[in-house]
């Protein structure tokens, strides 16, 4: 909890009474959320001070150090493959397919762009490569940073102990690479676990018992309760859209349907085998070229999504006033 003279307080250990917990549960929590915010700022301005990012990666592992006062921050750099955002993926091929039918819609034309009957096809061959462009968006490799840090002198003597409260300086710029904020960096990373740990243990306490998927909510005094809510959802498996569309390689081993559409199979064979797809053949200097409505394409991505599904579970605490 931060107080009005901007200091951090720490907490005890949780006893498991949650009617006498509350102020410290509300003061950890309040707590951890400054406290992370202001490590992650000094944090990205860690990681950038490595010159290292997604446009310029190292080669292997590489370390910088840096020191200021008695702490000195060891940054580890290392290229490694990123976790795809397969929904940001999907968002942006529908955007594909709804920005060439607006820029058409405003009289463009539009390089293998075909317009029949008022439906507007594009080249299989020309959707294909711009849905490659977008999945290598989001699996493209990116730096990983590690940050370590080390204590000397007269800070690791008093880190020894516990760490009562943090003050913070007003005006003070959190991301400043300045002894004092390296030596704040350090007390507060001594403090959050115990905040944390807090959170859980009281989170845990209030929903004890409680089945998945229900809802509870807790009294502690007269105008104060906690509703927990143990909930189950169902979401789009983001990567069975983006799979089925294209192939991804790796351990996906299926083929997309759209690398289907642009193999050397006959036109006659495709429209047969993918007949969820509204197809046209047209000869492009001197080849034959098969072409997609736009339309039947985003079609069939609404359509992915509804096929399979992910379930999930998750936790959520919220305080409320009894009236």
């Amino acid at each position: 909890m931060v107080t009005i003279d901007n200091t951090i307080v720490n907490v005890d250990e949780f006893t498991g009474d949650i009617e006498a917990g509350r102020v410290d549960y509300e003061r950890a929590k309040q707590g951890t959320e400054l406290v992370k915010t202001e490590m992650s700022a000094l944090e990205e301005r860690l990681k950038a001070y490595t010159g290292f990012d997604t446009m310029n990666l190292p080669e292997g592992t590489e370390v910088t150090t840096i020191r200021r006062g008695d702490v000195s921050f060891e940054v580890k750099s290392q290229k490694r493959t990123k976790r795809p955002q397969y929904k940001t993926a999907v968002t942006e091929m529908e955007n594909h397919l709804t920005g060439i039918s607006f820029l058409l819609s405003q009289g463009r034309a539009i390089t293998g762009i075909v317009v029949e009957d008022d439906k507007s096809y594009i080249a299989v061959d020309k959707l294909l490569e711009a849905y490659e462009i977008i999945v290598a968006g989001i699996t493209n490799p990116e730096v990983k940073h590690t940050i370590r840090y080390e204590l000397n002198g007269v800070l690791a003597e008093e880190l020894e102990g516990r760490v009562e409260e943090i003050e913070l300086r007003d005006g003070r710029n959190p991301a400043a690479m300045t002894g004092e904020n390296f030596a704040n960096y350090a007390r507060m990373d001594h403090l959050v676990s115990g905040l944390t740990e807090y959170v859980k243990e009281y989170e845990k306490a209030l929903s004890k018992g409680q089945r998945k998927g229900s809802t509870r909510t807790t009294a502690i005094t007269n105008d104060k309760a906690y509703k927990s809510t143990k909930a189950v959802s169902t979401g789009t498996d983001w990567a069975y859209v983006v799979g089925s569309l294209i192939s991804l390689g790796g351990r996906h081993k299926e083929v997309g349907e759209l690398n289907q559409l642009n193999d050397d199979r006959s036109f006659s064979e495709k429209r047969i085998a993918h007949d969820q797809y509204d197809l046209l053949e047209r000869e492009v200097r001197g080849r034959p070229s098969v072409y997609v409505s736009m339309q039947s394409v985003y079609q069939r991505i609404q359509g992915l999504k509804g096929e399979q599904m992910i379930i999930a579970q998750r936790q959520e605490v919220v305080g409320k006033d009894i009236v």
